[in-house]
């Protein structure tokens, strides 16, 4: 196994990958490896783990690696680790055993702990806030503003980027329009060539509890897709991975409901697309067609009252040049207008083959225009997210 995993391919991986002997010697570690442990690579190599931190045989995460060498099992931890430097960093550990002792992969999961202790205590201080109303409603209020602004720019940090994301497509359309400063709607990709992965996801609730909500589901797909990219399978690790992640949160009874997701895996050369919901529809618009075909997603949530083991059906699609793939929260068909009239799916879906002659780019001003023009100035309810991709 030593010689295998000397191969270069390793060392272009996230990933960290190391192979401990059972006298606890490093027999091999790859670049990621080499960058979290803060060594040369010929420091590490031949030396036992106490010999480079000095202490480490006295910790929990030693422990765990010992019973794990011991009994030859698998384990996965989440561990802080405290380096010789007193710099710490947080990392996902994947332990099995092998031949030659212990295999860990590992995950520098740092700054998802980082910005998930900062939403906390975020969440924290705006509840104190609220809960201490005084006659400084005024500098108070300007304060929550400011740490909204905060909580923005973190959320911000977790999206992908809107132009990266456009520019995958040869003419798409992303509308992406939060009800409060930060959302609980997300979009997201992954980038594998030739296919792309991409999801539309609605999480319950709006604000500073949805913002929270799709930061974590959006770790969780980062996580899981480098595992799978089968889109029915991808929502089955997601289900388990909330309902695990959320079980102990605080936040639990704000968002029972959980996440309402759309999520395709397109061929950009064959045009084929793999598709799979929970409680999100893709919607395609033949070239040239009339009406609108519904590709129905399974009626259940992620997360929340699901169960653990909940399967998600699975589509195969193909679609050819002109075709267009919609996805989207359920934000824009329920504004409201002035008159307390609802737009409905029936009106959206119609003011989409209204507009199908146009270019993506001029479909999203369009549709900009449209809930803008049906609010008339009333209070948007939720946040808004469409997603549009032309083949």
């Amino acid at each position: 196994m030593t010689q295998q995993l000397s191969d270069h391919t390793l060392d272009y991986l996230m990933e960290g990958f190391q192979l401990i002997s059972f006298d606890w010697r490093y027999l091999y570690l790859n670049d990621s490896v080499v960058r979290q442990s803060m060594y040369p690579r010929d420091e590490l190599i031949g030396f036992t783990m106490m010999e480079k931190y000095p202490g480490i045989e006295n910790t929990e995460l030693f422990s765990t690696l010992r019973r794990c060498m011991r009994k030859r099992i698998s384990e996965q931890i989440e561990n802080e680790f405290s380096y010789p430097s007193g710099e710490k960093g947080w990392f996902e550990l994947h332990i099995q055993p092998v031949p030659e002792g212990i295999f860990i992969l590992s995950i520098d999961i740092t700054r998802r702990k980082e910005a998930e202790a900062s939403l906390m205590k975020l969440n924290e201080n705006l509840e104190e806030l609220v809960a201490s109303r005084t006659s400084q409603l005024e500098s108070k209020n300007k304060d929550i503003i400011d740490s909204l602004n905060y909580a923005q720019n973190i959320q911000k940090a977790f999206l992908p980027n809107r132009d990266e994301f456009l520019n995958l497509f040869p003419d798409a359309l992303l509308i992406n329009k939060p009800k409060d400063i930060v959302s609980g709607d997300f979009y997201w990709y992954r980038d594998l060539g030739d296919e792309i992965i991409t999801v539309a996801a609605d999480c319950t609730g709006h604000g500073v509890p949805g913002a929270l909500m799709s930061m974590i589901g959006i770790e969780k797909l980062n996580n899981i897709t480098l595992k799978t990219t089968d889109p029915s399978e991808i929502l089955h690790q997601l289900n388990k991975s909330i309902r695990i992640a959320m079980g102990s949160s605080s936040i639990y009874e704000q968002c029972l409901d959980g996440m309402d997701i759309a999520l395709c895996l397109i061929n950009k050369i064959t045009g084929s697309v793999t598709f799979s919901g929970a409680n999100r529809p893709a919607w395609i618009i033949r070239k040239d067609a009339s009406e609108v075909e519904v590709i129905k997603a399974t009626k259940k949530a992620i997360g929340g009252f699901t169960e653990h083991d909940q399967c998600f059906d699975s589509h195969e699609l193909q679609l050819a040049s002109g075709d267009t793939l919609y996805l989207f929260s359920d934000g824009y068909a329920d504004t409201f207008s002035d008159q307390q009239k609802k737009m409905t799916t029936k009106r959206f879906r119609e003011f989409l083959l209204e507009i199908q002659h146009e270019t993506m780019r001029r479909q999203e001003e369009l549709l900009e225009n449209f809930v803008e023009q049906w609010k008339a100035g009333t209070e948007q309810i939720d946040d808004i997210l469409v997603v549009g991709i032309r083949f």
